[in-house]
């Protein structure tokens, strides 16, 4: 038994390290900080889990652009997009929200089998042109995470990838498909140190920001967010959608300051409904994603969450 034991204590944090590594991304990887370790280390909350059926691994699809001419990894065919939304449905996926996931994990809401949730990245035009007719015609929801400041009421033209206005904004959230959510209002750009300038102080004037003048733009930032979404649609902003995934423990205390319930990472995997509503991570969806390839990513990445908790569930039940 000592024996046994010994050689647990070997192989259980190897393990813990592999699966780890293989969800994590060279982008991600510069953001390792207390957050990260302190989710890694966590075991599974398996006491209110009964099983670890599929329920309690949520999938999150992420998406950016729709379009007919497919020029990068955030961009996908209408076609494509409509032959992966069928197949989640032929398959059992059900869509759910932000709300259906709280819910979940304060333990107050029952979710389907198989949920899924969709999530559309920065509110451009072709949101509204390609993935709502189709969503809608197979009743299937999604969030738009939306860079506020760059909405308007009238287009402007001269952007290479033109954005939501307001009144499509609206005409997509009364349809009862589409929500809403942040994406900040003005904070989607990379400073001097290729972070996001949510993530850390950046230089202003010939200096750097103090921590007081950081955490004021910020903050400042997520609240205006906020309050022109729920101003606009009359919904209630609860998410928040961290540009690039980049993050730090500073700004994930700012966007809880802010009274955001959950936030979004783009580390991709699958999340663990006693694993809590932030920092969640995402499956990237690209053109080359058929939908039978959709299914398989999103499968793996459950696997992948299902062995790593069980590793944590065996371990604290005393292999």
């Amino acid at each position: 038994m000592i024996k046994m034991r010994g050689v647990c204590l070997i192989i259980v944090p190897f393990f813990l390290f592999l699966f780890w590594r293989i969800g994590a991304c060279p982008a991600y990887a510069e953001q390792i900080n207390d957050h990260s370790l302190h989710r890694l280390f966590r075991p599974l909350a398996y006491e209110t889990i009964s099983g670890l059926d599929n329920s309690a691994f949520v999938p999150i699809l992420m998406y950016h652009h729709f379009s007919k001419n497919v020029k990068a990894s955030t961009v996908v065919h209408p076609y494509r997009f409509y032959e992966q939304m069928k197949a989640l449905k032929e398959n059992g996926y059900e869509t759910i929200t932000e709300r259906d996931l709280i819910g979940l994990m304060k333990g107050k809401k029952r979710l389907p089998k198989k949920p899924v949730l969709i999530t559309i990245d920065d509110g451009y035009y072709s949101n509204y042109q390609y993935a709502f007719p189709i969503l809608a015609s197979l009743k299937m929801k999604a969030t738009v995470y939306l860079v506020v400041g760059d909405i308007l009421d009238k287009r402007k033209n001269d952007h290479p990838l033109p954005r939501l206005t307001w009144a499509e904004v609206k005409a997509m959230y009364r349809s009862g498909f589409i929500d809403f959510q942040s994406h900040t209002f003005a904070m989607h750009r990379k400073g001097v140190t290729k972070k996001g300038l949510i993530a850390a102080p950046i230089w202003m004037n010939g200096k750097m920001e103090t921590k007081e003048q950081y955490e004021r733009r910020v903050l400042n930032d997520l609240l205006r967010s906020k309050a022109v979404i729920e101003q606009k649609l009359g919904n209630k902003v609860i998410s928040f959608c961290y540009p690039f995934g980049s993050f730090s423990k500073h700004s994930e205390q700012l966007v809880k300051k802010a009274g955001f319930q959950l936030s979004l990472t783009t580390k991709p995997g699958a999340n663990a409904i006693g694993d809590g509503p932030f920092l969640l991570k995402r499956i990237n969806v690209d053109n080359t994603d058929t939908g039978d390839k959709l299914i398989r990513k999103i499968e793996k990445y459950k696997r992948l969450e299902r062995m790593r908790h069980s590793i944590f569930y065996s371990f604290r039940k005393g292999v």
